[in-house]
């Protein structure tokens, strides 16, 4: 594991962000990818997924949901509410 983690390793997989901040503010680095300092500061904006025990269902149905809305087959808040309805008869 920490082979995979450590700083070497995490240089090879420069495609997606580091993980190791001081890699994501080095000079090196963000020569060989202009775009590493934006990845980096969308860090902050990460949320684990929520703990439940039907989270793949409960995603399913906001996908579904907000897709429709996308596609313009309903309005926005008829897809919230659809959605918010047949969660809660999951949870």
């Amino acid at each position: 594991m920490e082979f995979m983690t450590g700083p070497d390793m995490q240089k090879r997989f420069l495609q997606e962000v580091p993980i190791w901040t001081s890699l994501q503010i080095s000079p090196e680095l963000r020569q060989d990818d202009p775009s590493l300092g934006l990845k980096a500061e969308q860090m902050n904006w990460l949320h684990h997924r929520p703990k439940l025990a039907r989270y793949h269902e409960v995603s399913a149905v906001l996908q579904r949901s907000i897709h429709s809305a996308l596609e313009g087959n309903v309005l926005p808040q008829q897809a919230l509410d659809t959605a918010a309805e047949r969660i809660r008869s999951l949870l």
